[in-house]
């Protein structure tokens, strides 16, 4: 009788944190595309505002944000 009571158990145990990861995972990846969207929003607006007022844009692409850049302060920057 306490083997069967443990099995069910564990089985009920393992479906709910099956289940808890589901949703994680789920609520996760929405966060994730509603950020990047977001982000590129975010992106296209600071453009158009550099463009509109002449203004210095720096490359992500061409800087480097890690460790040392700042020590170097060799950053790159590009006119708009």
């Amino acid at each position: 009788m306490a083997n069967f009571y443990v099995a069910n158990l564990d089985r009920l145990n393992r479906t709910v944190t099956v289940s808890k990861a589901g949703q994680n995972r789920a609520f996760i990846e929405r966060r994730l595309h509603e950020t990047m969207e977001s982000m590129g929003k975010a992106e296209e607006a600071l453009r158009d505002f550099q463009s509109k007022n002449k203004t210095v844009a720096v490359d992500p692409a061409r800087t480097n944000y890690g460790a040392g850049s700042s020590a170097s302060g060799h950053g790159k920057l590009s006119f708009v």
